[in-house]
């Protein structure tokens, strides 16, 4: 691994990070778009290590590939230029906000 991680890929580091993170005792967790820089399959196995051992924890994702989560997050929030246009399922939004669906 090195010192510094220097051995490490992009992707590695970005797997350490939130395996890092993870591990605190913190009760609430933020994703901040992680998932866009990996390929689907990683990304929906970490998704899914996360979703089993969650506990009490709260974990908030934020992403601009909502179909990645859907099936694995209890519920979503629409962002869009910085205003909360709606919460609900990946379902349910989609069909209230066609800008949301793409």
């Amino acid at each position: 691994v090195g010192d510094t991680g220097v051995r490490l890929t992009a992707m590695q580091k970005l797997q350490v990070e939130i395996a890092r993170a993870w591990l605190t005792t913190a009760n609430v967790i933020l994703l901040d778009d992680v998932f866009s820089r990996m390929d689907a399959e990683t990304a929906r196995r970490i998704l899914s290590n996360l979703r089993g051992r969650r506990g009490d924890r709260t974990v908030i994702i934020f992403s601009s590939s909502s179909s990645l989560l859907e099936g694995t997050c209890d519920s979503f929030s629409y962002l869009e230029g910085g205003r909360l246009l709606g919460t609900g399922s990946h379902g349910e939004l989609a069909a209230v906000f066609p800008s949301y669906a793409q």
